[in-house]
């Protein structure tokens, strides 16, 4: 999926317009609705709040079924990167910051 919105909210607001425009299954926006009070973290550490697609699914699970594919699809478009714990493997990056 490829966003034009520049800053994180747009974006946000861009998938839930795809999904109203039917373009998106209402899955994808549930779950970037849910991300506004987060932020990607563009410094990663193992000391962040690094969730994994399984961990984000949950999150919405009891208001939709996601699929991690279509999770990983959101992820991306909003900016957010992997990072790899050694223990837990590939986690997105959150950070709880708000700035666009």
């Amino acid at each position: 999926m490829e966003l034009k919105a520049t800053t994180y909210t747009e974006r946000i607001n861009e998938i839930v317009n795809l999904v109203n425009e039917g373009k998106l299954p209402v899955q994808m926006g549930v779950l970037a609705a849910s991300l506004v009070n987060d932020r990607p973290d563009p410094n990663p550490d193992p000391d962040s709040e690094n969730l994994s697609s399984a961990e984000l699914r949950n999150r919405v699970g009891e208001m939709c079924d996601i699929s991690l594919n279509e999770v990983a699809e959101v992820m991306m478009a909003l900016g957010y990167s992997l990072f790899i714990d050694p223990i837990s493997g590939p986690l997105w990056a959150i950070t709880g910051e708000q700035a666009d």
